[in-house]
């Protein structure tokens, strides 16, 4: 099985990557991109809340480990 370690660099890099993707949506110059932005920004949000369950699921399952 695949252990998440070390999430604090990951999680550095969405919140930069999500920064990014806002200062780009955030440009008047961007209306050509638009959607292509959304997905982008879309597609991040959802990363970072899989990596986030991900790393509850773990932390709950070494606790169950141990009680079995």
């Amino acid at each position: 099985m695949f252990i998440l370690t070390e999430v604090e660099d990951l999680f550095q890099y969405l919140d930069d990557s999500l920064a990014n993707i806002n200062t780009i949506l955030g440009s008047r110059y961007v209306k050509p991109l638009r959607n292509e932005a959304d997905v982008w920004k879309k597609n991040l949000l959802l990363l970072n809340g899989i990596v986030e369950e991900w790393v509850e699921v773990q932390k709950q399952w070494i606790y169950l480990e141990n009680i079995f």
